[in-house]
């Protein structure tokens, strides 16, 4: 039977009823497969990436850092931001049947030698028992998504600019000139030449106005302006790092945000 001729259903209904252990690096890509199918994936599963964090969880665990170390084999680089969920493979890797069976003989090589290394170092109770059955939970959560509240965010964005236009206001009145405030080096030198409030420490290109410098001076109560920074910071890093960037993320077919999540990183 040609496999053209067997839907994507069918195909993970074959590897659930089977006792195939499947062998793959990254294997969530799979099981989210056959879950974008509405097939819970049952079948064994083997990931390549996760044997390797468990046997050396400082190093590297890209497939060609694998391949290289265990049987000396050389993969060019690959593009290395993760797929949307829900984007077709890309027709250059389809085509690509040299690589593709080059690098499925090498997983296929490099099963037993992981599976070795890990009975060596005895970590298989952890392996098989708990981050084996965690990436199929960490499949399905990424799959399932994060709803966002797309009209509070855009309130909060307003409100938050204009926190900040606010504090640049008050600044700007307090100081008697324009100061950007995300310039250290301006700060700086509004704070402690044209202020004149007590140098607390210094780095190789001047003077430092970091949170624990800025918290001090404000203790002092010698000026309203290290307090009107430290809050200038908080708001705008809210804005910029979550406000204005997680609607960006939101997927376009689901309207949910879709995260990736790493059981071979290390907290």
């Amino acid at each position: 039977i040609l496999f053209e001729e067997i839907s994507s259903k069918s195909f993970f209904n074959i590897l659930n009823s089977s006792k195939s252990l499947i062998i793959s690096y990254q294997s969530k890509v799979i099981l989210q497969g056959a879950m974008l199918e509405n097939v819970w994936p049952e079948f064994h599963y083997f990931d390549l990436a996760q044997a390797q964090f468990m046997i050396k969880p400082e190093y590297r665990y890209d497939f060609n850092t694998i391949a290289f170390d265990y049987l000396n084999l050389e993969f060019s680089e690959e593009k290395k931001d993760q797929m949307d969920f829900f984007e077709q493979i890309p027709e250059s890797i389809l085509n690509d049947t040299k690589t593709l069976s080059k690098k499925s003989s090498a997983m296929l090589k490099l099963h037993p030698i992981l599976v070795e290394k890990i009975d060596e170092i005895d970590v298989g109770k952890a392996f098989y028992d708990l981050d084996i059955p965690l990436i199929k939970i960490l499949a399905a959560m990424e799959l399932e998504g994060i709803h966002l509240n797309i009209p509070f965010y855009q309130k909060l964005e307003q409100d938050f600019s204009n926190q900040i236009h606010e504090i640049e206001s008050e600044v700007r009145e307090t100081a008697g000139d324009t100061i950007n405030l995300r310039s250290p080096k301006q700060v700086g030198e509004l704070l402690f030449e044209k202020l004149n409030l007590p140098v607390i420490k210094k780095t190789k290109t001047g003077f430092s106005t970091n949170a624990d410098v800025l918290n001090q001076l404000a203790s002092m109560n010698l000026s309203p302006i290290p307090s009107l920074l430290l809050k200038y910071r908080e708001v705008e890093k809210l804005l910029s790092t979550y406000v204005k960037a997680l609607p960006q993320m939101v997927n376009s077919k689901t309207q949910k945000i879709h995260t990736h999540f790493q059981p071979s990183n290390a907290a």
